[in-house]
């Protein structure tokens, strides 16, 4: 939940390093495909012993190791079918209520699988499966987890109220425990939310208050998430240098510390800075780095994102068929994962694709799918960034009364989001449209 997809890009040929990740990944499936055979065969022996006992040490000891490989399986996409059929199998044989907590442990990592591949209905599925279990046993931190996972993959959906809800719910756990790291991730999420929303000040200091105890704690992980929301909010605001110093700071914690979803995030953001600024050389080198990582750890919906970055980097190349086709690719996994605000960026530039081709009809259509999701969420700053590549589209088509009508609703939802950068810049579109032609 730490990457802004507003920004133009250029996209990174397949190369060795790609190889090498698919082959990993290839040997991993092999392996657990014979650890889930033999829980299998666990499981039907458990199912034959008469005993409570042994079936319940069988059972537990099948859970345990399942446990085991899911927590270096983050990357396996044939995961979760197959280790929720071997789970299938433990709970008709009966799972003890002492070992509750340990099976919600075990769907929990499927939900964070299934979130990483971007399938967000069955990432919540998971965890509110999860959060039943972790009742059941009694145990708060569990539940507080699950609660926070339920939150972030609620944010995707756009059901602010419900992600609020989850994630006051989980704060209230880890203050009432003393504990700091889990307020900090909490903290994080409800920034991003509040982001997702609009607010950027609520969310600048929900960031600057998870940066404190990150630092304090020396928690690598969650300082380099936490520099990386605030660089995106002063990109927002306009402070291009405060967020390119942001984003560098969080790339060697990243290297040193072996954390490719981190540096991936972190050198896609700051692509997205340079971007902004025009800079394509680096803008382009961060770019190519960003996918690379993504693609060799499995990161769906970081891909879709530069998918459809490369549709923008095409489009400001004339390259219009590319443009088409790398949005579609991008509007394609954003759609299977249920992604909204994604899905509503995609309908965007493809109304800036067909405003191009000088066909009006189906350019606005797609900017009206694009506004009836972004209203939906509410998300004011999708909102306004719809309406200005309208105001730009009707421009280009030669209706400049409209244009004009359209920036100005993108001017009000900037200004109201307090973006700087973004409201600045449907200023210079409102000028250069009201010069006499």
């Amino acid at each position: 939940m730490h990457v802004l997809r507003r920004y133009k890009t250029w996209c990174s040929p397949f190369d060795r390093s790609e190889c090498a990740g698919i082959e990993g990944d290839m040997l991993h499936a092999a392996r657990l495909k014979h650890v889930l055979d033999a829980l299998r065969t666990a499981a039907e022996t458990a199912s034959g012993q008469s005993d409570p006992k042994i079936r319940s040490a069988v059972v537990s000891a099948g859970v345990e190791q399942l446990l085991a490989e899911i927590a270096g399986a983050e990357n396996d996409h044939t995961l979760p079918e197959r280790a929720a059929e071997v789970l299938g199998i433990f709970e008709k044989i009966g799972l003890p209520q002492e070992q509750s907590a340990l099976m919600g442990q075990v769907i929990l990592g499927i939900g964070k699988t299934y979130e990483q591949m971007g399938n967000n209905p069955q990432a919540y599925e998971s965890s509110k499966h999860a959060l039943d279990l972790a009742h059941a046993a009694n145990d708060s931190e569990l539940e507080a987890g699950c609660l926070r996972r339920m939150g972030r993959v609620l944010i995707r959906l756009t059901r602010w109220a419900e992600a609020e809800a989850n994630f006051n719910r989980s704060l209230s756990f880890y203050d009432t425990s003393h504990d700091r790291r889990g307020r900090a991730e909490v903290l994080l999420d409800l920034g991003t939310l509040h982001y997702h929303q609009g607010d950027l000040d609520s969310a600048e200091r929900l960031y600057n208050e998870a940066l404190e105890i990150a630092e304090e704690s020396k928690h690598v992980s969650l300082a380099i998430n936490a520099r990386n929301n605030l660089g995106i909010v002063a990109n927002i605001r306009g402070d291009i240098e405060s967020a390119i110093a942001h984003y560098q700071s969080c790339v060697p914690l990243a290297e040193k510390n072996g954390m490719d979803t981190h540096l991936a995030r972190a050198y896609h953001n700051l692509g997205m800075a340079y971007a902004d600024s025009k800079n394509w050389s680096d803008a382009g080198d961060c770019y190519e780095r960003a996918l690379t990582i993504a693609r060799r750890n499995s990161m769906g919906e970081l891909v879709g994102t530069l998918h459809l970055n490369r549709s923008q980097m095409y489009l400001e190349l004339s390259d219009l068929d590319m443009a088409a086709v790398s949005c579609g690719r991008a509007l394609n996994l954003f759609t299977s994962s249920h992604d909204r605000l994604s899905e509503a960026e995609a309908y965007r530039v493809l109304g800036g694709i067909f405003a191009r081709r000088n066909d009006e009809i189906t350019s606005m259509e797609m900017f009206k799918r694009s506004l009836e999701i972004a209203q939906e969420a509410p998300a004011p700053l999708e909102i306004g960034e719809t309406y200005r590549a309208m105001g730009n589209a009707l421009e280009r088509l030669g209706k400049r009364k409209r244009a004009e009508e359209a920036l100005e609703k993108s001017l009000e939802y900037f200004e109201q989001a307090h973006a700087k950068n973004d409201a600045s810049a449907a200023q210079g579109d409102l000028a250069r449209i009201r010069r006499p032609a």
